[in-house]
Formats: structure tokens, C-alpha cells, sequence
């Protein structure tokens, strides 16, 4: 089994009915193409992979996924590179690069909890801010639903899933209090009316 790290550069073609995704991943400064199902993942995304090559009689070397773990980015290069793939609709390459730039690791904290700072940046004007800020803020409700379905279409996995991560626990509440303003600690107790 072969183990990867890497930024997907770009997705070469998904298969919207059942997640066949074929992209490239670099890793270690190498373009590698990997392939499997995958119903959640997005250009610049930072991933961990594990899988077998195989060579394809038409397209070549190809890692078959059988893991996949999408990891938060990690370090300014990582942030940069995501912003900077459009997952963020408003802030292209440059733009990520003036961002991390000025807020450094600190970005993603920045960008959810003092948008308005977002104005600091050469090119980024008070009202682009507040626009980065509610598009960031549609971004986390795309995940909450691009995670909905994920545990609609794998219903058996989803309690494995919820018990064994705790980086799922963690993150679910901060993405229902980013998208809908819903905290779960103001929720009313189980059985309560």
C-alpha cells in the first residue's frame, strides 16, 4: 500500500451520480494522478492517501484510492493555496497570497471571527470584506451539506465515523454555528419541549 500527502491541484473529472473523481494530487513537488469515489473534495484541498498503482491502459499510472483523509491546512503555503484555488469565490491567487501575507496561520481566524480586518490588505475594501465574509460563511453551509450528503450516501459508516472522529465531533458544531448561527450549546436539553 502506497501512502501520499498532498494538495489536489485539479480535478480532471467527476462522475456526479456516484463521486468516480479522477485528479491530480502533488505530492513531494510530483504530479500524481489518483482516482476512486469521492463525494466530497475540492481543488486545493490538502489530503492524505492511501492506496495501490495500477497502470491504465490509456491513461497510465494511476493511484487507486482507498483512503482518503482531507486535512486542515497546516502551515501559510497550505492556506495560501487553498484560498488561492477558489474556494473562496472573491480571492484568487494573488489575493490569497496578500492575505496570508498579512495575518500569516492566523488567516482562517481572521477571515471567521474579524472579516472586517480583511481591509488591512491592499486591494480588499470594507465592503469586499464583508462579502468575503458571508461568502466564507456560504462556504461552510455548502460543507455542512456536502457533509449531510456524505453520511446520507454512506448511512452505515456515518456511527463509525462520528465515534471514531473526533475532528468530525469537533467540527460539525462550528460549521452549524458559522452557516446557521446555531450554537449547540443553546440547545435545549434532550426531551425538553
Amino acid at each position: 500500500m502506497e501512502h501520499i500527502e498532498g494538495y489536489v491541484d485539479h480535478i480532471i473529472y467527476r462522475n456526479q451520480d456516484n463521486g468516480y473523481t479522477v485528479m491530480n494530487v502533488v505530492a513531494d513537488g510530483e504530479e500524481i494522478t489518483c482516482v476512486g469515489m469521492l463525494h466530497y473534495i475540492g481543488d486545493g484541498e490538502l489530503v492524505e492517501i492511501s492506496g495501490h498503482y495500477k497502470e491504465h491502459a490509456t491513461y497510465g499510472h494511476q493511484l487507486h484510492i482507498e483512503t482518503l483523509k482531507i486535512k486542515a491546512p497546516e502551515d501559510e503555503l497550505s492556506i495560501e493555496r487553498y484560498l488561492g484555488s477558489g474556494a473562496v469565490k472573491g480571492i484568487g491567487v494573488s489575493l490569497a497570497a496578500r492575505i496570508v501575507r498579512k495575518f500569516h496561520e492566523d488567516t482562517f481566524r481572521i477571515m471567521e471571527e474579524e472579516p472586517e480586518r480583511l481591509a488591512e490588505v491592499k486591494g480588499i475594501s470594507e465592503k469586499k470584506a464583508r462579502e468575503i465574509a458571508q461568502i466564507a460563511g456560504c462556504c461552510a453551509l455548502a460543507e455542512c451539506f456536502g457533509i449531510l450528503l456524505f453520511c446520507n450516501c454512506f448511512q452505515d459508516s456515518l456511527i463509525k465515523i462520528i465515534t471514531e472522529s473526533q475532528d468530525f465531533a469537533k467540527l460539525l458544531p462550528k460549521l452549524f454555528r458559522k452557516a446557521f448561527g446555531v450554537s449547540f450549546d443553546r440547545l435545549p436539553p434532550e426531551g425538553a419541549e
